[in-house]
């Protein structure tokens, strides 16, 4: 499973959304294992078809927003973080 993880952060752009098994319910470790690598959600039985699609959907729109904001925050002619992005990134209000 680390080595999923590794390859994603190696430059791969693909949303992780682990579904729990039966025999692994009370495995709390599992789960947090899955968050601290990189997962978006872990999901455990029994699936609700509603619920999981519902959890697939936020995914989808924060992977889209992410990448808009990411095209959104460089100049176009000269590369350069925009105005407002250096601005931000100067007064302190992001997490690096």
């Amino acid at each position: 499973m680390e080595q999923i993880f590794e390859k994603n952060r190696r430059g791969y752009s693909i949303g992780f959304l682990f579904l729990d098994c039966y025999h692994c319910n009370s495995d709390e470790d599992a789960e947090l294992t899955c968050l601290n690598l990189g997962s978006f959600d872990f999901i455990r039985k029994p699936y609700n078809a509603d619920i999981v699609k519902g959890r697939v959907d936020n995914v989808i729109k924060l992977k889209e927003s992410t990448l808009m904001l990411a095209a959104v925050e460089h100049d176009e002619l000269t590369g350069l973080y925009t105005r407002q992005v250096f601005l931000h990134y100067a007064k302190g209000d992001h997490e690096v």
